[in-house]
């Protein structure tokens, strides 16, 4: 056997091995990172690389740095006790209405001392979490309890969530007919004090035109009738339509054929 054969012989070997052994010191240098790391993050040196950064902040000469640097180092630790070596009373509230984000824990809002920046962590939270019973913490200002009953009622599908808003006409009735798009039911659109467009809203969103019976008004009737006419091209809908306009060309040519 020549060299050069050997030698080409010798190089298909070499490279799968090269390739392994290249694997296998890649694998070793991350476990070997991974076991600094895990050590590392023993409880009292997780301790003393906590302080190390606390003095960090502290150390920052001005005030809205220092007082971001302990809003992070809370977020990072998730420790609300870090917020109060924040001097600045909105910033110490920020930081609880951050931490109260991250960590999913609406008591951390109880700590902030403004009524409306308090509220408004509960708002959040309460719809972060999905728990209407905790909409009842909000002291209502500036309408936010409310706002959490019609936030979270179409999500939940429920509105007897939207009968508790009394102050405001349009988000009450906003409230329902989110919800009622949300079930798709047309009977939820009663409880509005003008029901008519949920109703149509609605029927187009089914494409039934069966539900444009539930107006009580033959005006808006006819009305859900030609626009439901104009999207389905039922002619079986043109019986029904009492009023036509002069203008309205288009419903008025597609009935022409239907006797």
């Amino acid at each position: 056997m020549t060299v050069s054969k050997i030698n080409k012989k010798r190089s298909k070997w070499l490279i799968p091995l090269a390739v392994i052994a290249v694997v296998v010191f890649a694998a070793w240098g991350l476990f070997a990172l991974y076991e600094g790391y895990r050590l590392s993050q023993t409880p009292e040196n997780v301790k003393k690389t906590r302080e190390i950064f606390l003095s960090k902040c502290a150390s920052m000469p001005f005030g809205y740095d220092k007082d971001k640097c302990f809003i992070n180092l809370a977020e990072y630790y998730k420790d609300s006790g870090i917020c109060l070596y924040i001097n600045d009373s909105h910033s110490r509230n920020k930081c609880y209405y951050n931490l109260a984000e991250v960590m999913k824990n609406i008591s951390l809002c109880d700590p902030i001392v403004e009524d409306y920046y308090r509220d408004s962590c509960y708002k959040t939270l309460s719809i972060a979490i999905s728990d209407p019973v905790l909409c009842e913490k909000i002291k209502n200002v500036r309408g936010f309890r409310e706002d959490c009953y019609a936030a979270m009622a179409p999500g939940r599908g429920d509105p007897e969530l939207c009968e508790k808003v009394v102050d405001s006409v349009s988000l009450r009735s906003n409230c329902f007919e989110d919800v009622a798009t949300h079930n798709l039911d047309p009977a939820i659109c009663d409880r509005m004090e003008l029901p008519a467009y949920c109703i149509m809203n609605l029927a187009k969103k089914m494409r039934n035109s069966s539900v444009c019976e539930r107006m009580k008004d033959e005006g808006y009737r006819d009305d859900c009738y030609k626009e439901m006419l104009r999207l389905t091209k039922d002619k079986s809908l043109c019986g029904k339509i009492v009023r036509w306009f002069e203008w309205e060309h288009e419903q008025q040519d597609l009935c022409k054929d239907s006797g």
